[in-house]
């Protein structure tokens, strides 16, 4: 019977598998294929079951590798900037990569704005929204439109062009310009328009 292999000896077999893998990706792929084909089928069943509780297993072994084993947490970012290179070297995926990190930016400064200026966001708010509109309403629209700021669903950049959105959003829910019916029911409920209009009220 064969001796357990020590801490030393497990961490240089890492280290050569590692540098395999690093010489070697296509077949290293291979290699992780053919271990997930033969994976029993009772395996693969758990795992379809637990996902989300796997995923956060992983996740933990992960942070915590990182926080202790500086040279794995090395290997993992190496691996990751090759995976993201490759993935850029993808016709059409270059474009992508830089319009996701430009949405990102443009969210970032939205918040910064935010949160250190917040006086010249109320200001642009304001300028970007109807002077025809009475003052509460006005408010009403510009917290909506400030908090979705602060939640980065709203960016900067896009105040002016949405704020016609926001407006017909907030009539939209308080029926503000809404075309009545004749048979709709006056305030109070006391008979109709209809009922108004022939005297009978």
């Amino acid at each position: 019977m064969s001796k357990p292999r020590t801490p030393e000896q497990k961490a240089r077999q890492n280290e050569r598998e590692r540098a395999w893998r690093a010489a070697n990706p296509e077949k290293a792929r291979e290699r992780r294929a053919k271990y997930k084909a033969k994976r029993p089928a009772y395996q693969r069943a758990y795992y379809a079951r637990h996902r989300e509780k796997e995923h956060e297993r992983r996740n933990q072994t992960r942070k915590e590798k990182r926080k202790n084993d500086p040279a794995w947490a090395e290997n993992e970012r190496r691996v990751q900037r090759e995976s993201v290179r490759r993935w850029k070297a993808i016709p059409g995926n270059l474009e992508k990569y830089r319009a996701m990190h430009r949405k990102i930016a443009a969210k970032n400064r939205s918040r910064r704005l935010a949160d250190m200026r917040p006086a010249d966001l109320i200001v642009r708010v304001y300028e970007a929204i109807s002077l025809r509109l009475p003052s509460h309403k006005r408010d009403e629209i510009a917290g909506e439109m400030m908090l979705e700021v602060y939640e980065k669903t709203l960016l900067v950049d896009d105040i002016e062009k949405r704020a016609k959105e926001f407006e017909r959003r907030y009539n939209r829910t308080f029926d503000g310009y809404k075309t009545l019916s004749l048979d709709a029911p006056l305030p109070g409920g006391k008979g109709t328009f209809v009922d108004l209009l022939e005297g009978g009220l």
